[in-house]
């Protein structure tokens, strides 16, 4: 993984609040994000971000009564 704005490579992962909307809905949680060591913007990392993706849908799911089929 790298930095977009600055190239490096050496990056951290730190709690970080994702504010997702959703059908209108704001949906607010903390979960991991990776961030670059050298200027600390956010790192794309492919399984962090699908797990933040997928924990909004569920917390949204679960606010409106919305089982799994």
């Amino acid at each position: 993984m790298r930095c977009d704005l600055c190239f490096c490579t050496e990056t951290y992962t730190k709690d970080y609040e994702h504010a997702y909307h959703i059908k209108g809905e704001e949906i607010i949680f903390i979960s991991k994000r990776r961030f670059c060591k050298e200027c600390n913007n956010l790192v794309y990392d492919k399984d962090l971000d699908n797990e933040a993706g997928r924990k909004a849908i569920d917390i949204y799911n679960k606010k409106f009564g919305i089982q799994k089929e």
